[in-house]
Formats: structure tokens, sequence, C-alpha cells
């Protein structure tokens, strides 16, 4: 083939300092020829490629061709092409802020892709992320000692995020919600650092395509932030993280201040795994339905440790001992106004499933479309709510239908006054969603949800369905079986209730850390 020879010239000029140029002749023409062929010529190029990049002696033209090649195919092999290239790229501790890179851009890619989710790539990113943890730990070179417990300040929690944005954000939503509870119930005193790590692409990372964290400049120059009548001292990193001085910077103000403990939110954290050399820290990943990655002393999950997650736990240096069973609560903003289905641009008189996420372009497949259209009640009209005008644009020239079954609203500021008007949270195939499902079940609303991710963990298994043929059969039932539905969404509301106890369940996750931390067994 002629692209084959156009690319193997451009791996054989290719060079550290011009790779992605050398390359993107071929990559334009492969493109081309690709998304105009077959899935037999598909399949051909794909494995002639695979043998040049085999072939590849500079790592960077390797992982650069493997994510060109996962963002036009949809074969698995090229994301473990990724991850076998990305392990050799963490054992050498002089890359380890390039790796972390790119090991957030692969864990984001599997993050919003089930079939990636398998438990041998789990184990993987798990070992990979202690090699890039043990090789920063290397290159710093610091004599590091536990601060003994007797000499810390046992009436301040230092909370780490490595994203912190607004109200209306998730995870900020959650690290709020826990400060206000030790303040409140424990009386201690609080602070929030933002590491500002989450996707921060500072470097020229060899991706053909990446995503990016968003990063509150206007925060930078904060020294406070308030919530519930409470002010709260408040640190933002420069937007450079992880780097050596800014890590640096925090570690010193940790030796300073000697907190009782460190609480991390949000999972993975290269300053957080720093501090915990001086601090013992508690991570909470705000995807509460896996095993995170973190290398510190404890980790909260909010379900039982099966026997997939002990190779995990293993590849990250740990043990079962060091992890927690605690429940990951939510709470639900203030409704600001009733709103109208008029003033929603929704259908007066149908039966309203909402369908609600940051990441809709990824998450509604056809599988999900497919199973809209199999529901056979008419009155049934589904509401997209959150960022879908991508997948909504093509969903509607892909399908006549679609338009007729399906409205896109956007963001919305008064999500609570939009479940009102609304009778089911429908969730495809995914791990997050835990916040929204809470929010809806509050508003009385039940759940059709997979035993899968976050929300299977936020509605419970009363809400659970087998696959999409069930899940359209069950919102048939929902939509003509008045007597079902009011029983489901009692409980909807009791299950609300109990999920929105953050005072009482985060209170039990730090009783149970100071015991284990207090006995010494875990650092």
């Amino acid at each position: 083939m002629a692209i084959i020879k156009s690319l193997e010239n451009g791996i054989n000029s290719a060079l550290p300092e011009n790779y992605k140029e050398a390359l993107n002749e071929a990559i334009r023409e492969i493109k081309y020829r690709y998304d105009n062929s077959d899935e037999v010529v598909k399949a051909d190029i794909e494995l002639e490629i695979y043998r040049n990049i085999s072939n590849c002696s500079l790592l960077e033209t390797k992982i650069y061709l493997s994510s060109f090649m996962l963002y036009i195919s949809t074969n698995d092999m090229w994301l473990d092409e990724l991850i076998t290239s990305l392990l050799t790229v963490s054992g050498n501790q002089n890359n380890w802020k390039v790796a972390y890179q790119i090991w957030q851009q692969l864990g984001s890619i599997m993050f919003t892709e089930p079939k990636y989710q398998t438990n041998h790539r789990k184990k993987m990113m798990a070992k990979i992320y202690r090699n890039i943890v043990d090789g920063m730990k290397r290159i710093f070179n610091l004599k590091l000692e536990m601060i003994p417990y007797e000499e810390r300040n046992h009436d301040l929690v230092i909370f780490m995020t490595c994203q912190y944005l607004s109200i209306v954000h998730g995870p900020t939503k959650t690290i709020l919600d826990r400060c206000s509870t030790v303040v409140r119930k424990l009386g201690k005193k609080v602070m929030i650092i933002n590491s500002a790590e989450l996707l921060n692409v500072t470097d020229n990372l060899p991706l053909y395509f990446m995503s990016y964290g968003s990063y509150a400049d206007s925060l930078l120059n904060e020294n406070e932030v308030c919530y519930e009548g409470i002010k709260i001292p408040f640190f933002q990193c420069e937007h450079n993280m992880p780097c050596v001085e800014g890590i640096i910077e925090v570690m010193d103000a940790i030796d300073r201040l000697r907190p009782e403990y460190i609480v991390l939110i949000g999972g993975d954290s290269l300053l957080c795994e720093m501090c915990s050399e001086i601090v013992p820290a508690i991570s909470i990943g705000t995807v509460p339905s896996s095993v995170g990655n973190f290398c510190g002393q404890l980790q909260v999950v909010g379900k039982k440790i099966s026997e997939d997650d002990l190779p995990i736990i293993e590849a990250l240096g740990k043990d079962v001992n060091s992890i927690i069973e605690g429940r990951f609560t939510s709470s639900v903003p203030m409704k600001k106004t009733s709103v109208t289905r008029n003033e929603l641009g929704l259908p007066e008189d149908d039966f309203l499933c909402i369908v609600v996420g940051a990441r809709l372009n990824q998450e509604i497949t056809d599988e999900f479309v497919q199973m809209m259209n199999n529901v056979n009640s008419e009155k049934v009209k589904f509401v997209f709510a959150g960022s879908f005008d991508e997948g909504y644009k093509h969903f509607s020239e892909k399908y006549e239908w679609f338009k007729q079954k399906a409205s896109y609203i956007g963001f919305s500021d008064n999500m609570m006054g939009v479940y009102e008007q609304c009778q089911l949270y429908i969730n495809p195939l995914r791990r997050g969603g835990g916040t929204s499902v809470i929010e809806a079940m509050y508003e009385g609303l039940p759940s059709v949800a997979f035993n899968y991710g976050d929300v299977a963990l936020g509605c419970g298994a009363d809400f659970f369905v087998q696959d999409y043929d069930d899940m359209a059969r069950v919102i048939d039932k929902y939509a003509t079986d008045n007597t079902f539905y009011e029983e489901q969404s009692q409980k909807a509301r009791v299950r609300a209730d109990e999920m929105l106890d953050t005072d009482k369940a985060f209170c039990m996750i730090l009783d149970e850390a100071n015991k284990r931390l207090n006995i010494n067994t875990v650092y």
C-alpha cells in the first residue's frame, strides 16, 4: 500500500524533536483511506500499521501512532499498545511527569468507554501509577519522615482535590459538603488545597488527541471560600502542576501546619502522594464504584471489595487493610424556582425520561438510541440535559424518528426545577452519574439503570435492569402502570434520603480511618 510506504518513510525520518511533523502527512493519508474503506480493507490497514508500530525504535513515535489509531478505530488493541508503551515510559524515573500526564489521558479514555474497563487494564494502569509515584519520589530524593501523631494538630484537617471549580461542579460540591461536616460535627478547622493536576497538559505529549481539565484562573489569588456560612481557607496551585516547585511549596506548608491528616477528594494526586510521606492521607474517589489509584495510607471505596479488585490493590503496593468501605453521599442544590415544560421547550403531556451528563456525546451510543426506539408507548419522550450537542446532531441526522422522541436542553443551573417536570431518570451504560441520580430521586423520579458504575451505587438494586431490551420494557411499564410507578417513586425518595446523609456517612468513615491510622499498621 502506498500509504504504508508513506508511513515507513515517516517512521524512518522521525526524531524526538520532529516525530509529529514527520508522521503527519502519512497520518492524513491513512485517515482518508481508512474513513473511506470497508471493514475488510480497514482490518488490512490496521494490521500493516500494527506491524510498522511494532518495529518502531522511537517510543514517542509508537505512542503517537497508537493514539492516532485509537482515535480512528474501535479496536481495543490500540489501547493495549498504548498501555504497554506507557509501562515502559513509567519505568524511567526521569519521565515521571510526562508519564503521569499520558496516564491521565488514558484514564480519561477508559472512564468514558465501559468496554475498555477490563480487570487486566485496570491492573496495568495501577502498576503504571505506582511506577510513576515511585519514580517521582526517587527524583525528589527527600529524606522524609512521618510527623508523629502526638505532634500533629488534631484540630486541623487539610482537604485536597485535583480540580476545584464552582458549586455546580460535582467534585467541588463534594469537597465543600465534607468540609462543612468536619467543621459542624467534629468542631475542627479545615483548609482546601486545589492541586490543579487533573488533565493538566504542560508538556508536548506524544498523543494525537488530548482532553484538557478546566482551571478557574479567578481562584488563583483567592485565600478563602465560603460555604453554608463557613469561611474556609483556600489555596490554588499554579496551572503548571504537577511540578517540583509547586509540590515542594505545598509540602513545606503541610510541614508547618501539621494537620491531623489529609483528605483527598478525587482519587489520584502526585502532590498528595508526596504529602502522605509526612502526614497520613485518606483518598476518597469521586468514582466510588471502583478502586482508585492511590498509594497513600487509606482509600475509601463505595462498595465491598471483590476478588477482581485484589490484583489492582496489590499492584498499588497495598492490601485490603488500606481500604475502607464507606457510603459516598451527595447533596442536592436548592431549587431556584419552579419552571414549566413550556419554558424548557418540552412537550406538555408526554411521559418524560431524563438523561443527564457532561459526557453524553461519548456515553450515548447506538445501542442506547435503539433502546429508545424500542419503547412501545407513544407518550414516552426522552430529555437530554448536559453536553450532548454533537450527539444530538449526529443521531438526528442518522435517524428520522430521533427528534420526535428526544429533546436536548443543554446545561441548567436549576436542575431540581427540571427534574420536577420529568417522570424517570434513565442511565446509559457508564461509570459516572452518581450525583444526578440522587438529585432526581430526591424529586421522586425512579431510576432505570444497570448494576454498574456510580449510578448503581446511588439508586440501589430496586431500580436495576439487565440489558437495553429490559430497559425499554421497564420504561414502558413505568409509563403505563400507575401503581408500579407510585411504589417505585416512594422507594426513590427513601433511597435519596439515605444517600444525602453526608454527616452520618462521612463521620463514620473518619472514625474508621482514625482507628486504623492510630493503630499505626497502615503506614
